[in-house]
């Protein structure tokens, strides 16, 4: 298994982040790679990507064991896809109390005078 470095977007920002590349995951309307996040488990949609090669002692990123620092990556293409995209809306949790019939009623307030 390789994980890779990854430039990808969180909340419309760029980020790094690790991520597996998953070829044998898709389905028929979105075949794939899906890129996973192992830590989270969330899909990631990286539009930058470089291998990450470890051994049982150390980690390097390419198989001459040098590590670079410096890395040209270009901004995300217009309307790349974010890897928190369904939290794009906030969540109506109110609404859903009320649909299951659990929303408290607002308490009276009663005033002395």
């Amino acid at each position: 298994m390789t994980l890779h470095l990854i430039a990808h977007l969180v909340r419309g920002a760029p980020a790094f982040d690790i991520a597996r590349r998953c070829d044998s995951m898709g389905t028929a309307d979105d075949p794939g790679p899906w890129w996973i996040v192992p830590t989270s488990g969330h899909r990631a949609y990286p539009y930058w990507y470089l291998p990450l090669y470890m051994d049982d002692r150390e980690m390097w990123i390419n198989q001459d064991m040098v590590a670079s620092v410096v890395f040209k990556i270009t901004d995300p293409p217009a309307g790349w896809p974010d890897h928190y995209s369904c939290n794009d809306t906030p969540a109506a949790t109110e609404d859903i109390l009320a649909i299951i019939g659990r929303k408290p009623a607002a308490p009276a307030i009663r005033r002395r005078v």
